[in-house]
């Protein structure tokens, strides 16, 4: 009776192990995400140019750390940054082939909350709240003629922030280890200024442009990452 006591003990021991995240933890991790798209088109028509072809890729990776302020509950700071680029080609004067090229990177910090709720014994699923600033710039160049030659454009700088929610799924094969699988933002709200120095002449003329943007929906744009939780 006495072994039969001390084997539940210890099963409930190990059970909270991982079921519960608790107050004063401390959470270190980060996340990498990786997206592509590609695009073609074609015409029948006599005199008709069709749309370039091109694709494009992104990338981002993200370090964070969190402190739990109360059972389930983390906040934090995160560190980031984020790389696309994107090409396409097509027809363009006579029989010149113009590729346009566009290289972007972008530089991020910001804070985070994130609630976990549990699901079973090594399952949470999670909520996140997120405010981030970032701050980049967009390369571009177009490639024409043969032999082919670059012609850069002038750089984009760019800098803005933006508010965001997001879901996820949490797993921990261990005690102190959790494995995220983070869905794409259901809420994000992003606010972004431009600016590019163009020469006209002898003349430097900065345009500037400011750009504001609300996407709300739920999709498939999945982050992967881990995470090691001290105090857990």
């Amino acid at each position: 009776m006495k072994k039969t006591l001390l084997s539940l003990a210890l099963l409930a021991t190990g059970v909270a192990s991982y079921a519960q995240v608790s107050q004063g933890s401390i959470m270190l991790g980060g996340d990498i995400g990786y997206g592509s798209t590609t695009s073609a088109t074609s015409s029948t028509a006599t005199g008709f140019t069709a749309p370039p072809d091109g694709g494009g890729s992104t990338m981002n990776l993200n370090i964070n750390g969190g402190y739990f302020i109360m059972d389930g509950m983390a906040v934090g700071l995160n560190v980031g940054y984020n790389s696309g680029s994107t090409k396409m080609s097509g027809a363009g004067t006579g029989t010149t082939i113009l590729t346009w090229n566009n290289t972007t990177s972008i530089v991020n910090i910001g804070l985070f909350a994130r609630k976990y709720m549990e699901i079973s014994d090594k399952f949470y699923f999670y909520g996140g709240l997120g405010f981030n600033y970032m701050t980049g710039t967009d390369v571009n160049y177009t490639i024409t003629g043969t032999p082919k030659a670059a012609v850069a454009d002038p750089d984009i700088k760019n800098s803005g922030w933006n508010i965001s929610i997001a879901p996820g799924l949490a797993y921990f094969p261990a005690p102190a280890w959790g494995i995220h699988f983070g869905l794409n933002n259901i809420i994000n709200y992003s606010s972004m200024a431009s600016s590019q120095d163009v020469i006209v002449g002898t003349t430097t003329v900065t345009f500037k442009q400011t750009n504001s943007s609300l996407n709300l929906g739920v999709g498939l744009t999945p982050t992967l990452g881990i995470a090691y939780f001290i105090g857990k």
